[in-house]
Formats: structure tokens, sequence, C-alpha cells
């Protein structure tokens, strides 16, 4: 569970705006130990470099906190919307709710392939030179 805590101006002066927001975890890591089962099947046919395989868990890593930090976001925005006397602004809210749906149906579900074929490149990029 993540839990924003912020002071914010109303009308009635200064209040604490406390927002809970439950994460499961098996919603965007249930593919890692895939893509980790992809990259180690393909060792024996690939060799790559410690380096390639730190910048590959880079990436995997700046997906997951891209899926955490859009979906915290999308949420937050809902909540001030609901509170909120004025309607939010729908184009914002489409831009939150494309990030975090790009993220959540695209790149979590392609993540192994996207190791995998980033992978390949480099090895690929290297062998050429």
């Amino acid at each position: 569970m993540i839990t924003f805590s912020r002071r914010i101006l109303t009308t009635k002066g200064l209040a604490d705006f406390v927002v809970d927001i439950k994460i499961d975890v098996s919603k965007y890591s249930f593919n890692v130990p895939l893509t980790f089962a992809l990259v180690a099947g393909l060792f024996p046919f690939f060799r790559w470099r410690k380096r390639y395989v730190a910048e590959a868990l880079v990436i995997l890593v700046f997906v997951h906190l891209l899926y955490i930090y859009s979906l915290c976001n999308l949420k937050l925005f809902y909540q001030i919307a609901a509170i909120e006397k004025t309607p939010p602004s729908i184009s914002v809210q489409y831009i939150l709710e494309f990030i975090w749906a790009f993220t959540d149906n695209m790149i979590i579900r392609f993540e192994p392939f996207l190791i995998a074929v980033y992978l390949w490149l480099r090895n690929r990029g290297q062998a050429g030179s």
C-alpha cells in the first residue's frame, strides 16, 4: 500500500489530504520470471556482456516504476477530481489514462520480449564492429 499525505488549501483553510493506494504486486511483476527464463534460455546462443544484462535490468526496473508512477498519478487524479467542485481537465485525464493503459496493456505484457530483443540488438551491434 502506498500512502500519499499532503496539506492542501481549501475554502475552509488548510486540510490534510490523505490517499491510500493499494497496488497488487502481481499485476505488474507476473512476467519477471518469464523474462529471466527467456534471457537464460537464450544465453547459450548469445554471449552478452555483463553491461548489456545490467542495462536490460535497468529497463526492467524502469518499466515497473513507470507502471507504479502512472497508476498512482491516475488514482490521485481521480481522488482529487472527486473532492473538487470544479470539473477536472479532460485533456489531463486522457493523458494520464493513456500513459497508464499503454504501460499496463502494452509494455508490461510485452516486457519479456522487449528485453530479449534489446539484448539481441545489443549483441548484433557488437558483432558487426
